[in-house]
Parts: structure tokens; sequence; C-alpha cells
């Protein structure tokens, strides 16, 4: 198959995601419904070449024993250096998957998932140019949409100061998460709705987890928050890979603005037009790598409700691990980048981050994510957190 250009920008960055306690079939099975999986992605090995390959051994399927501490199953997984396309691990009534971002967002990880457990899984609809379309159904439709996502830009992506130097030795890649229960996701649902009504919840979560962060750690002002694109296509055609755009944003420290400004994205179709001034600029080899920087880059990723489609019934014989779970990670970009990927289940609010060991502390970020997790209404209520160092927003990858 030949890839789309975005999947070969993403090759080599792992996504994870860890679910459960759910009931699991053997290893046979698993590996059978793997094998017979419809969808386009399952048994691909992305590589440096223009064309990738099909293999029936690019999933890789094993058995472990469950950890006291299921979350450790995810949080350990950076040190294993797994390098197969797509890796299962079966623990007891968990499962952990791996898989690399040519394969896919988040999403794909979801997927696979599904597909483990035997859940029905449409078959994406497959689309000629996908991008293309999008664009001409976004931009031929309403010229006006240009002028709007030109200024929309100028006004998120402010001229930075130049990356400051001294990042201390960069380690591997850490993981953390923490979880918001449903009983404090109701209380500041209630707090929305009095002081911010109208105003999306991932609005508040965006405020609240800059100012948590900002209390412990210098932060870059700029946020990046990925889009998925499928929805600027007709019907229900998808892309199997890659179709998400990560857009920057200098956002207020307002639940109310960022609202707005998420809105006023989504609406004149920017998550297009960044996608392909990225394919572009992959195609002339103008992408640099990302450099380094002192202050966090932060990205937001919120992956929605778990599961998707239907029902899930969640087991769990070990009472000390009844509450499900279901933690995704993707890989930073580069050193100093903080990664934040949220789920909701069963009405709690998931975070799990990531990050490189070196270039910011577990601890300041397991206070940050615990801080949100607990007192999101106390974070909000309060005044701004002072911002801290400019440093210059990365490329989009």
């Amino acid at each position: 198959m030949r890839p789309h250009v975005l999947d070969r920008l993403h090759r080599g960055v792992r996504v994870r995601s860890l679910m459960g306690p759910v009931p699991l079939a053997d290893l046979g099975t698993v590996r059978d419904r793997l094998a017979r999986s419809g969808h386009p992605g399952i048994g691909v090995v992305p590589t440096a070449a223009r064309t990738w390959d099909r293999d029936p051994h690019a999933v890789q399927v094993r058995s472990v024993a469950a950890p006291q501490d299921p979350a450790t199953l995810l949080t350990s997984a950076p040190t294993c250096a797994r390098t197969a396309p797509i890796d299962v691990t079966v623990a007891g009534e968990w499962l952990l998957t791996e898989h690399d971002h040519g394969l896919g967002e988040i999403d794909f990880g979801l997927t696979v998932h599904e597909t483990v457990l035997g859940e029905p899984v449409p078959a994406p609809r497959r689309v000629r140019a996908p991008l293309t379309r999008a664009a001409l159904r976004t931009f031929a439709t309403d010229p006006r949409r240009a002028a709007r996502v030109a200024g929309d830009a100028r006004r998120s992506e402010p001229t930075p100061d130049p990356y400051p130097s001294g990042l201390r030795e960069v380690g591997a890649v850490e993981i953390v998460h923490a979880v918001q229960p449903a009983s404090v996701r109701r209380e500041l649902r209630a707090f929305r709705d009095r002081h911010h009504p109208g105003t999306s919840m991932f609005a508040l979560s965006v405020v609240g987890l800059r100012r948590a962060l900002a209390e412990r750690m210098p932060l870059d002002p700029v946020t990046t928050v990925p889009f998925d694109a499928r929805r600027y296509l007709p019907g229900r055609a998808a892309p199997a890979g890659n179709f998400a755009a990560g857009l920057r944003f200098a956002f207020d420290d307002d639940p109310d603005a960022v609202h707005a400004a998420l809105r006023r994205a989504a609406s004149s179709g920017r998550p297009v037009a960044t996608l392909a001034m990225t394919c572009l600029a992959a195609r002339s080899r103008r992408i640099p790598d990302a450099p380094p920087s002192r202050p966090a880059r932060v990205l937001l990723s919120h992956v929605g409700e778990v599961p998707r489609r239907t029902p899930r019934a969640w087991s769990g014989t070990d009472p000390q691990h009844l509450a499900p779970l279901y933690l995704a990670q993707s890989d930073p970009a580069a050193p100093g980048d903080l990664t934040i990927v949220s789920t909701l289940v069963a009405g709690s609010l998931q975070l799990t981050a990531s990050f490189h060991g070196g270039a910011l502390t577990t601890r300041d970020v397991a206070d940050a994510l615990s801080r949100f997790a607990n007192e999101p209404v106390a974070l909000l209520a309060t005044g701004a957190t002072t911002s801290v160092t400019i440093a210059a927003p990365r490329p989009l990858r």
C-alpha cells in the first residue's frame, strides 16, 4: 500500500492505550480476531519506504501476569522498547495495546481494542484524495472562510521569542495519570452551568490544567489542540489513517474565550487548511525537527466517551480494581513537550500525561494532574496564574 504523507510524518511515534477490567478471550482467539479484521491498517508495517507492505506477523500478542496496580502496564510501557507495528498485551482482565502512529491516531487504538474484544467495528469508508475533497467542500462552498482562517491563525499564533537554551539532559518518555472522579466532575459541571453557561467542559479543562501546570513549571503560552478533520468530509467517508490537525492557540486565561476560539477555528475550516499546509511542507521537506525548549509546550487531546458505540460490560473479579479504566497516551513529539490525553469513562475524566524525563519532573507533572483532578473548581474560581517564559511553537507534525 502507498501511505499518505500524513501517515509517513507520524511513523515511529508510539501510541498506547490501557483498558479494563474487561472479559478477555484466550490468546489464540485474540490473534484470530486481529487476523480476520477488515480494517486496512491492521497488519501493515510502516517503514521509511514510499510503499508499506502487509505482514501477518506485524501484530504481536502476548500474555503477562496482572500487576497489583494495572496502570503500571501503561506507565512502564516506554521502557519495554517494543517495535512491532501493533503490540497487544493481555494481563488478566486488563488490555494494553501499542501501535505505530503511522497507522493512525488514538482512534486507531480504540479500533484495535474493539477488535480484540470481538465488538462490531465498522470498516472505514474509503475516500479518494480525502484532503482535496475536504478542502473543496470547506472552502469552495464559502470562499470567505479562507480569510477567516488567515485572521484566526494570526490571532492564535503570535510571533514568539527565540528558543531558550540550557535544557537539561533529556531522558526516556515517562507517563503519569490521574482520574477525576465522577462526583468531582459533577461539581465542575455545576460550576460551569453557574458561571460559564454554554461553554464546553473541554474549555474548562484547558484553563484548569494550564493553571495547575503553571503553578509548578514554566509554560509556553501556546497550546496545541488536535482537531479531527473527518468532520469536513461528506457522509461517513473516513480515511483509515491519520487525519487530525494540531492547531496552536494562544488562549486567554478564560474558559469562555477558549470555547470561542475553538468554535471559531472549527467553523472557519482551519483544521483543513493546517493539514494542507503540513502536507505541502512535508512534500517540500521544509518541516524541521522541533528543537527542545525549557518551558513546557502543552498538547491537550480529548478522546471523548469510551466505549464509542456499544455499551460495555466492564467486568472485574478483584474488589480493589472494579472501577473501569481507559488511559490513552501518545509519545511527545520533542523534548520539552507535554502531551495530555483525556477520556471519559463511566462519568469520570481520566488523564494521561507523557513527557521526557530531564525536561520535566515526574513529581511536578503528577502533582499538577492530581490538583486538577481533585480541585478543578478551586483552580477555576481563583484568579489566573501568571504566565512565564515564552518559547517558539514547534512546527506542526
